[in-house]
């Protein structure tokens, strides 16, 4: 009983310099191009216009993530299951916090042979992922993003609303009786190339909860924003990078 008292308040402990840091952004960094800071862990852009046949309209759900492979082009050197698999054996368990610059290598040359597969969805920022959970799997970020509080590392999920087109999401993080909560929208940006991959995201607001209570709800400045590159989607795994150049992967939550 005395460790889980010592360890839940290391966490509090973690959860108040968080609190100090909210002002900076507990998510993000801020960028050199925007001056804001770069929008929350995996964030994605919502169809606010639509090509025709890209996606349906309602409901606007992606596949299960099992459907991804019966999708993929038969010529594919590998599965996309074989890649993603790949992938999550060489970040292991701590979202890549804790690997080596050999680990990081491994993982970044898997990422990369990712991005170059042909079977991405067309226009990804369009993408309209209402109503899905996903989990991040790998991280280089050394901030809160990656689920690090502290001396800790927690599990970080993305959850997008149910309303089609709304842009809005929650970045959560769990760690023991801890709890963090970004809620954002984020939409497409107009772009002149024919592959659109930019998206913009706005923060709301920061909420911390311990065993089950809300601790503090603080709601970000009017216009708080930052750009994603969406490199690679599909209904199993995502592909972004940050303004600074940072990538969060994250898969397709088996928990929907």
């Amino acid at each position: 009983r005395t460790s889980t008292r010592a360890r839940s308040s290391a966490m509090l402990a973690s959860a108040r310099s968080f609190r100090a840091a909210v002002t900076v952004s507990p998510f993000a960094s801020q960028t050199s191009s925007d001056r804001v800071p770069v929008a929350s862990v995996g964030s994605v852009g919502f169809a606010t216009r639509r090509r025709p046949g890209l996606l349906p309209r309602r409901p606007s759900r992606l596949g299960s993530a099992s459907d991804a492979d019966q999708s993929s082009p038969k010529g594919s050197a590998a599965s996309l299951s074989s890649v993603v698999d790949r992938l999550r054996a060489a970040a292991g368990t701590a979202n890549g916090t804790d690997l080596d610059s050999s680990g990081e290598a491994k993982v970044k040359l898997i990422i990369n042979e990712l991005c170059a597969r042909d079977d991405s969805i067309p226009n990804p920022a369009l993408l309209d992922l209402a109503n899905t959970n996903w989990d991040l799997v790998y991280s280089d970020s050394s901030g809160n993003s990656s689920g690090k509080l502290g001396p800790f590392v927690g599990k970080v999920e993305q959850r997008f609303k149910d309303e089609p087109s709304s842009g809005k999401y929650e970045n959560i993080v769990k760690l023991g009786p801890l709890t963090l909560s970004l809620a954002a929208v984020a939409e497409p940006r107009a772009e002149k190339s024919k592959k659109n991959e930019s998206l913009r995201v706005t923060f709301v607001d920061l909420t911390v909860s311990a065993f089950g209570r809300r601790v503090l709800t603080k709601p970000f400045p009017p216009g708080r924003a930052g750009t994603w590159r969406m490199a690679y989607a599909s209904e199993k795994v995502r592909v972004l990078y940050t303004n600074q150049g940072n990538v969060f992967v994250l898969t397709r939550s088996a928990n929907e």
